[in-house]
């Protein structure tokens, strides 16, 4: 793998699929910053297998930066409040507020319909 080209941005990026790298597990709709974009050069060329330029995000968690292919995260303009995030916790505690369907916050991840369904998650039923 070798960069092609970089873009120096930052921001932030929403996981839409659990990815388990050095050590960290991204879970989905967690949110990460990212300092740079780069596109990588996959494949060798060889043996039938072209070569591809794919976008990765350069994201940084645990003191440690990864590059994360651009098909596992969305790009997220409105920070989700980092106490809103793990809905693996509200979907094991789905029981306990009967009718709660989150299948429709995991197909389309919209950061205010996360936060208000959060907040409503919240409050003691």
């Amino acid at each position: 793998m070798s960069i092609v080209k970089q873009e120096d941005r930052s921001g932030v990026v929403t996981f839409q699929n659990r990815v388990y790298m050095g050590g960290v597990l991204f879970k989905i709709n967690h949110q990460y910053p990212f300092d740079r974009v780069v596109w990588l050069e996959i494949g060798c060329g060889c043996g039938g297998v072209d070569k591809k330029h794919v976008k990765h995000y350069s994201v940084c968690a645990s003191g440690n930066s990864f590059f994360i292919d651009a098909k596992y995260l969305v790009e997220t303009t409105v920070p989700i409040p980092e106490d809103a995030q793990d809905f693996d916790i509200a979907r094991r505690d789905q029981h306990r507020n009967p009718g709660t369907d989150f299948s429709d916050i995991v197909n389309n991840p919209d950061p205010a319909k996360i936060w208000n369904v959060a907040q409503e998650q919240a409050r003691d039923k």
